[in-house]
């Protein structure tokens, strides 16, 4: 369960003024893949990097139009998603785990099902 000053926090991040992007939070930033495993490899195709505004994939690059944090501290995003498939707006809920946070879950467009990321070390 969140506590009611990070939901604050995360409140104010994404309900920034007309003048202020919208970003992921810090502790959502870096590599994830698919197991500690993935991570190892030099070149892996389901790996995924989050910066403030964008998750880069192998072959695809989602920008962060919008987010609102939904209970339980998971974040429902809209994005606008580049690949060689062609451009579209997608929708995701992305969650970290509660031991610790080094999983991270993600469901939506083209997830239907959760698909379970472990956190690369740096």
């Amino acid at each position: 369960m969140m506590s009611a000053s990070l939901a604050a926090v995360l409140l104010t991040a994404f309900a920034p003024s007309a003048d202020t992007p919208v970003i992921f939070p810090a502790d959502f930033h870096g590599r994830w893949d698919l197991s500690a495993e993935h991570c190892r490899r030099d070149e892996s195709g389901s790996a995924l990097t989050i910066s403030e505004r964008q998750i880069v994939g192998y072959e695809d690059t989602s920008t962060l139009k919008s987010a609102r944090v939904l209970d339980g501290g998971s974040l429902h995003v809209v994005l606008d998603n580049e690949s060689a498939e062609g451009d579209r707006e997608i929708q995701m809920v992305i969650w970290r785990s509660s031991d610790g946070g080094e999983w991270l879950n993600i469901e939506g467009d083209a997830r239907p099902q959760a698909v379970r990321y472990a956190r690369c070390g740096a």
